[in-house]
């Protein structure tokens, strides 16, 4: 990971696994429309979502809070 936000970084993911957002919205009990706004940051990710994210994009948590140190980081 590279700095970049966590939502970058899920979307990467997501990409890389060949999933669609239809996909991952389907698996995890939401629309693609709302998984869509949560890779724009347009909506709130909980916890719970978040860990389901990371189990099936095979990213561990601790990577994706790497990623939020960098952001702090480049805020300043």
């Amino acid at each position: 990971m590279d700095g970049t936000s966590i939502y970058t970084e899920l979307r990467k993911a997501r990409i890389l696994k060949g999933y669609s957002q239809e996909y991952v919205g389907l698996k995890l009990g939401i629309t693609q429309n709302y998984y869509s706004k949560i890779e724009r940051k347009q909506c709130k990710i909980s916890v719970e979502m978040l860990l389901s994210l990371c189990n099936l994009l095979d990213i561990k948590p601790a990577e994706l809070f790497s990623c939020m140190e960098g952001e702090k980081k480049a805020a300043g």
